[in-house]
């Protein structure tokens, strides 16, 4: 039987973060749904750490991979689910009740379904801020990335494998071309934060290369005209990561 959810998290020498993203997913009230963790080689005591999950955890691969995008695309080709989320090491979903919950609000027709999420600075913290996200429809997509990648369930008739010629946005472009393959009413969003999200990940670290790949992206999948249209949103998110690392 085909599982709701697959939910897949990629890791690499994560050991002072995986067994909290572990028991967030273990932990759900809900059952449908398949666990895969694709591992880098750690060379940390990652791979011990799992040891006691072994029986919650339906797949696990520990090898070299290209990159986090790279490992990414071998979760997508394990999972059986019908939907597909990723939720790296040191993510954690908010609550025992995150997929139940994104199970109820799915109906028959929905092929992308996103929410809010808690940014959170330190490893476990449960106090963050709420950020509010949008639905990731086109029209919101062509602005920027919308959405947490973390909190974007993807409907497998619609998902696709991460180009890896994006070193940073790859998850931005992932979900663009899921929503290309929609119809607006088949995608969905709930107005409520459902992960942890751990500030710092690629993105927030290299915020020359982010802007790069952010027009890049815009250019390939919009066309010019939108790239100059999102000009003010360029300047503003660049002024604002500069303001977070001189902070």
């Amino acid at each position: 039987m085909i599982p709701k959810f697959s939910i897949i998290t990629v890791t690499y020498n994560a050991e002072a973060s995986i067994e909290a993203t572990i028991d967030s997913v273990v932990g759900q009230n809900y059952n449908d749904f398949e666990y895969i963790i694709v591992d880098g080689a750690s060379t940390d005591r990652t791979m011990a750490l799992l040891n006691p999950y072994k029986k919650q955890i339906n797949a696990l691969v520990s090898e070299k991979d290209d990159g986090l995008y790279h490992a990414m695309n071998k979760g997508i080709q394990i999972a059986k689910g019908e939907f597909l989320l990723f939720l790296n090491a040191g993510d954690r979903f908010l609550d025992n009740s995150v997929l139940k919950e994104v199970d109820t609000a799915i109906s028959s027709k929905t092929r992308i379904i996103s929410a809010d999420f808690i940014n959170v600075k330190q490893e476990g913290a449960m106090n963050g801020r709420h950020i509010y996200t949008k639905a990731c429809t086109l029209q919101n997509l062509k602005k920027d990335f919308v959405a947490c990648h973390q909190t974007v369930f993807i409907h497998r008739d619609v998902v696709s494998t991460y180009d890896l010629s994006y070193k940073i946005l790859a998850d931005y472009k992932w979900v663009v071309q899921a929503s290309l393959r929609c119809m607006p009413d088949s995608i969905e969003h709930l107005k409520k934060p459902i992960v942890y999200y751990l500030d710092g990940g690629i993105s927030a670290q290299h915020v020359r290369q982010n802007l790069i790949e952010r027009i890049r992206l815009h250019q390939e999948l919009f066309g010019r005209m939108q790239v100059l249209i999102n000009t003010p949103n360029y300047l503003r998110r660049v002024l604002r990561e500069l303001k977070r690392i001189l902070l």
